[in-house]
């Protein structure tokens, strides 16, 4: 039965960390300032435009799968985003918002 013996392994280096580590915040007594979100981004967000599917109709969603009459769809269940809910209520599956 042969064994194979371990590999010496060489020795690392000494690697002085001191000079990698970022180097330490001025300690003052105030508390770190939090960054803030900029309110015009959440006020810029648009409503999605949401449709309800036509009585008698069924529409088949990316996400949601088979959507029947009477419960409401946004474009973010269609595949074709905005482009596909405009198309299936220009085609009637689809009534007002």
């Amino acid at each position: 039965m042969s064994r194979k013996r371990k590999q010496p392994q060489p020795e690392s280096p000494d690697t002085d960390i001191e000079g990698l580590l970022a180097p330490d915040a001025p300690s003052d007594d105030s508390e770190p300032e939090q960054p803030k979100a900029p309110e015009s981004a959440k006020a810029e967000a648009p409503k999605p435009e949401t449709f309800v599917v036509a009585k008698g109709r069924s529409v088949t969603t990316r996400a949601r799968g088979i959507v029947s009459s009477g419960q409401a769809v946004t474009a973010q269940d269609f595949a074709g985003g905005e482009a596909r809910l405009q198309e299936l209520a220009t085609a009637g599956y689809l009534t007002g918002s």
